[in-house]
């Protein structure tokens, strides 16, 4: 018999010249070998030779080779043959020329969200193949992930795969998968289905996001047991640059209970495609839909049972005296018939008053004090959805809301989203953060960074003056560590009509015209600025810099994808940074100050445009 441990430069059925060994594992080894028959490279997979006499191993591996062979699809690795040589089993399979998602991940922890996510669908794509086939992985990894050179990510190894066939309990009871990916109740040697796959992909994807796993401990049975047991840190908290809703969808997949999780790896697919177009999540609308087909369905059954009682004792009153009565019926129906048509129109004519004139209609929910599940549940019984900002606070408790916007009792259109500030809790810093909100981004920023605090800006769509902080988070007296960070959300003053910043100098009975009174337009290629500066009579150009403000857009390439990445730096400091859809065309970034700007445009991570701005 053959040493399943050294067959490099062995010929297996004639067929396959064994190259190198490439790969081992717990029970069997990979090989590159060459097929002569059809002059191309394979990975030969050798079960190994201390399980060859077990024939329950035997089997199962045969049934994988054969489960395997069954699936065909661009991210699963394809298995061509399964065979016996020399007393040993081994099955053909594909050679992908890569490296596995594990070893990207060390070498690049905390992919770009976009990135992760695009691995995620393709990863789904392939485990959702063998869904199809009513084929489990169970034992779902980065490991088990290679990644070729064009980035086509392959599933591979359905080592523990099992065809369903009404079986879906692990053999033995036993948990089977690796202990940091597994789902809990694989942990608990328990009743698994496709959603522990699901589970799986969603570990996977919080590794890919956050650079970690969600769990890790000394041993395999503790890990197992936070599985069991405990919540994770939301992925948004570990890494706060990703969209709310991408957290989402990696907490729902990841959720402890399988109910509670994505119910198919379509509607999980989904999902991930909404986020990377910046769509709303398809998950959340159904839910929504379904809630209110719910409600409307009990009200009708009531009113039906109602109807069909009434109609039943009205058809035996009719019956009884129907000869007698007719003619005079039918002059107190017509007479009953008016009024009720004159009713039906007084209480629609009411009804339409009530819906455009109801105050509630659309006023924002008060969502404060609640945890994120219970806002985002009481905001979607209203007809809205949330986006999640996490920040830090010494008083309110964790994964606890500390603030909205707008605030409860105000109105919002239907189709905006409620912002949901929410606590990660204490930093146990000894910074004070002052307030801010209500001061020019300069001021706010001198002050921030004198606490020796980091500023990151966003521009929101406000009434405010433009330029003027609108909102902060973490708010007013959170204790930070140093250099810790402190978001500015700033007016774009967009909401108004005409700005002191944005409208054309005025010429007064009190100010006098000016020849220093300008506005400067340039136009370069793609992207626009518009300068406009307001000297005053007691600071005249020529003494000082005045502060002045301008408009600077850029053009989204006509080749671009779906959704771009753009990002605007202004002397080293980031003023816009968020994806966008294509079709909006262009983004307008207002940036203020005096004196020279260096302006640097970037579009999905490649600097397009870099050019000085005197303002």
């Amino acid at each position: 018999m053959h040493n399943t441990e050294t067959l490099v430069g062995e010929t297996l059925n004639d067929r396959y010249k064994i190259l190198e060994k490439i790969g081992t594992g717990g029970m069997a080894i990979v090989y590159k070998a060459h097929d002569g028959v059809l002059d191309r490279d394979v990975a030969v997979k050798v079960l190994r030779q201390a399980f060859d006499s077990e024939s329950a191993v035997v089997s199962n591996f045969i049934k994988e080779a054969r489960s395997s062979a069954s699936l065909v699809h661009p991210n699963v690795v394809s298995v061509y043959d399964v065979c016996e040589h020399g007393g040993f089993n081994y099955m053909v399979m594909e050679l992908v020329d890569g490296e596995t998602l594990k070893e990207y991940i060390k070498k690049n922890p905390r992919l770009p969200w976009q990135e992760a996510c695009n691995y995620a669908i393709q990863i789904g794509q392939g485990i959702q193949a063998a869904h199809e086939r009513n084929i489990i992985h169970r034992d779902i990894k980065p490991q088990n992930i290679i990644m070729d050179s064009s980035g086509t990510l392959k599933v591979t190894d359905f080592g523990i795969a099992k065809a369903v066939e009404g079986d879906k309990a692990i053999a033995g009871g036993t948990a089977m998968g690796s202990v940091h990916y597994i789902s809990p109740e694989q942990a608990r040697g328990g009743f698994t289905d496709f959603r522990s796959d699901i589970y799986s992909l969603g570990v996977v994807l919080y590794e890919m996001l956050a650079g970690r796993v969600p769990f890790d401990g000394d041993d395999p049975v503790s890990v197992a047991l936070m599985h069991i047991e405990s919540e994770p840190i939301n992925v948004k908290c570990v890494n706060m640059d990703i969209p709310s809703d991408l957290a989402y969808v990696t907490m729902k997949a990841m959720n402890r209970e399988p109910g509670k999780r994505y119910q198919k790896i379509q509607d999980f697919l989904e999902d991930l495609r909404a986020v990377l177009a910046d769509e709303s999540l398809p998950s959340k609308e159904k839910d929504r839909f379904m809630n209110i087909e719910f409600d409307d369905n009990s009200e009708n059954n009531n009113t039906n049972k109602s109807s069909n009682a009434t109609h039943q004792r009205e058809m035996r009153v009719r019956e009884k005296g129907r000869e007698k009565v007719v003619k005079k019926k039918s002059e107190k129906n017509a007479i009953l018939l008016a009024f009720a048509t004159a009713a039906a129109l007084v209480m629609i004519g009411l009804g339409m008053i009530f819906l455009f004139a109801n105050p509630f209609s659309e006023t924002v929910p008060d969502l404060v004090n609640m945890s994120v599940k219970e806002a985002e549940q009481s905001a979607n019984r209203h007809g809205y959805d949330v986006e999640l900002e996490y920040t830090y606070s010494d008083s309110v408790p964790k994964d606890v809301i500390i603030a909205q916007f707008p605030s409860a009792g105000e109105t919002l259109d239907k189709q905006e989203k409620i912002i949901l500030s929410v606590s990660m809790g204490a930093t146990g810093g000894k910074t004070e953060v002052p307030d801010v909100t209500g001061i020019s981004l300069e001021e706010a920023k001198r002050e921030i960074e004198a606490l020796r605090l980091v500023c990151e800006v966003d521009f929101v769509d406000s009434d405010k003056k433009a330029g003027i902080v609108v909102r902060q988070t973490p708010s007013m007296g959170t204790h930070m560590n140093p250099a810790g960070k402190v978001k500015l959300f700033v007016s774009s003053g967009s909401k108004s009509s005409v700005t002191e910043e944005t409208k054309a100098p005025q010429k007064t009975e009190e100010a006098k015209p000016n020849d220093a009174d300008k506005t400067d337009e340039t136009v370069n290629g793609d992207n626009n600025t518009q300068t406009t500066q307001k000297p005053t009579a007691t600071n005249p150009p020529s003494e000082v810099d005045v502060p002045s403000t301008m408009m600077y857009s850029v053009k989204i390439p006509d080749d671009a994808g779906e959704t771009v990445h753009v990002k605007i730096v202004a002397n080293g400091n980031v003023l816009h940074n968020s994806t966008h859809s294509k079709s909006e065309g262009k983004i307008v970034q207002q940036i203020s100050g005096s004196g020279t700007v260096k302006i640097q445009t970037y579009i999905d991570g490649v600097l397009i445009k870099e050019e000085s701005v005197n303002l």
